[in-house]
């Protein structure tokens, strides 16, 4: 890559970057990327239903290659939390995850393009949407399901990870715990059965869960909520929990063990419910 290229492709980052792109709200950026395309005289430039971005490089008879580059960022950038610049970093919200990785994805359409070079097979460039979170691989779903194994390769870009490979996918899997009992005042109804309690027991016996020293593996609680004022038993709360390992034999079984703290047997008066919210399931290729 040429002083050129690269100082464009920094322009790239930081402009992408400067566009708000949560998960499920990646239109504007996806606009962004889809004009960066067509200015490139890239073929068959649009977006489909759930906002994908797609641009297609001319090649041969070959299968096609596939490289794709998320959207959508954990965090956005917002006025009092500008980009800093020096000689060897820039740091600001999401312009490593993944700013610089849609960048990236416009460079190589640019290299290409600049020296009119044929691929053995067409290569796709493509922005998808719902990457993080609770967007749960939505919009490379949406791919995979467009081209199957018809392809040679799917090649993911992330802009932490530019300049290393990686061969394998951690496997996650997210639940939702929700919670209920009667609930009263605090004083005069005391002794009856509180949402919050039992939620905070319940992720007191999953936090407490022997986790093995390899595969490396996690137990995250993200988020929880519930409870109306402080003077009252609460009658709802809710949790997000997550659990994440290098192996899908190690995974589901610390699923069976979340779902069996969650559904073994509650105080009267409380009920519970487990839902599945996300599921990324793990997997390798032969380095």
């Amino acid at each position: 890559m040429n002083n050129f290229q690269y100082s464009q492709f920094v322009v790239d980052a930081k402009a992408i970057q400067a566009i708000p792109s949560l998960t499920f709200n990646e239109f504007k950026r996806g606009e962004f990327l889809a004009a960066q395309f067509s200015a490139l005289s890239l073929m068959d430039v649009h977006i489909d239903a759930i906002g994908n971005v797609y641009a297609r490089i001319q090649g041969g008879n070959a299968l096609p290659l596939v490289i794709s580059a998320h959207l959508d960022s954990v965090l956005s950038p917002i006025e009092n939390n500008p980009i800093i610049e020096n000689e060897r970093h820039i740091t600001g919200p999401g312009i490593g995850d993944n700013a610089t990785g849609v960048a990236a994805l416009v460079e190589i359409g640019r290299t290409f393009m600049d020296y009119k070079t044929t691929p053995p097979g067409d290569i796709w460039l493509v922005g998808d949407v719902c990457e993080e979170g609770l967007g749960n691989l939505k919009g490379m779903q949406q791919i995979v399901e467009k081209f199957k194994d018809k392809v040679i390769a799917y090649l993911v870009l992330e802009g932490i990870g530019l300049g290393m490979i990686q061969t394998a996918a951690l496997g996650i899997y997210r639940y939702q715990i929700i919670v209920n009992s009667k609930g009263g005042h605090a004083w005069s109804n005391f002794g009856e059965p509180s949402a919050i309690h039992e939620l905070i027991a319940l992720s007191a016996k999953m936090l407490a869960i022997k986790l093995p020293a390899n595969p490396r593996s996690s137990i995250n609680i993200g988020a929880i909520s519930g409870g109306g004022s402080i003077n009252s038993i609460a009658s709802h709360a809710e949790m997000q929990i997550e659990i994440r390992s290098e192996d899908e034999s190690t995974l589901e079984s610390l699923a069976r063990t979340i779902h069996k703290i969650a559904t073994q047997t509650n105080p009267s008066g409380i009920e519970v419910s487990i839902s599945e919210i996300g599921m990324r399931p793990s997997g390798r290729i032969n380095e």
